[in-house]
């Protein structure tokens, strides 16, 4: 039995895979192709889902050999097939009263809902948003300041009906309860172990919204730059993401 037989990696993006100038490290790529070939699965879990994940990893369907987590758990995807494994949802028509209530008490805020169309997701304006539409989660752009007074009223108001994390400093997402990172891994935990039997999730992330993936895998691991909330939940602390922390998760792995 290889090594790594039964280990998933499922790593995000951002801040964790990419270095600082948005690029996979060489030696991140060698390390993943290693972890492979020792009978290990690697994946992705990203707030991102199609061609912009080509643009950011060119070539990526070459080293993912497990379903993908995109649209920050909303999709789960084979991305060789394009079969979607598993969607979470929601009407427009119940969306649209919450997102009108936030635009009117926060019109300098950028509000963009991530809808369902033929080609897995696309991003649209809030004004062209219609009963018509299901969405996959919402995404708000502002300074901190405001967003941080956006999340105080949206906790306020919907917080029991609705997720919310921030992916960036600059970015809160809204989304569906079931459709989180963390949901998302615990229905690909179940996938696979129906494929391959029993199998042990590494987590790998670094910022608000890798949380609940990083809770709810068997063993979560963070890069050096990971805010200090994620770092206080992490087993396995790795180099910083521009030194290439998945080649040190591998080699901690292999070794």
């Amino acid at each position: 039995m290889k090594k790594a037989h039964g280990l998933v990696i499922v790593s995000d993006m951002d801040g964790t895979l990419l270095d600082r100038h948005g690029r996979v490290p060489s030696v991140n790529l060698e390390a993943i192709e290693r972890f492979k070939a020792a009978g290990g699965r690697f994946t992705l879990a990203s707030g991102r889902y199609g061609k912009a994940l080509d643009r950011l990893f060119p070539g990526y369907k070459e080293y993912v050999n497990a379903p993908a987590i995109l649209c920050n758990g909303a999709l789960l995807c084979n991305v060789h097939t394009d079969e979607i494994i598993r969607e979470v949802k929601q009407s427009a028509t119940l969306l649209l009263p919450m997102l009108q209530d936030i635009a009117a008490r926060f019109p300098e805020l950028e509000i963009h809902p991530i809808v369902k169309d033929e080609k897995i997701g696309m991003s649209i304006e809030l004004g062209d948003l219609t009963t018509e539409h299901e969405c996959f989660k919402v995404v708000t752009g502002a300074e901190p300041e405001l967003l941080d007074r956006v999340r105080e009223y949206f906790l306020s108001a919907y917080g029991e009906k609705w997720a919310q994390s921030k992916s960036c400093k600059h970015l809160l997402e809204f989304l569906i309860p079931e459709g989180t990172k963390g949901k998302t891994l615990a229905y690909l935990r179940s996938y696979l172990e129906g494929l391959d039997g029993e199998c042990k999730i590494i987590a790998v992330g670094d910022y608000e919204n890798d949380l609940d993936m990083l809770m709810a895998a068997d063993i979560a691991a963070c890069p050096e730059n990971a805010v200090d909330e994620v770092k206080s939940i992490c087993k396995i602390h790795l180099c910083d993401h521009h030194d290439g922390c998945i080649a040190d998760l591998v080699n901690k792995i292999l070794n």
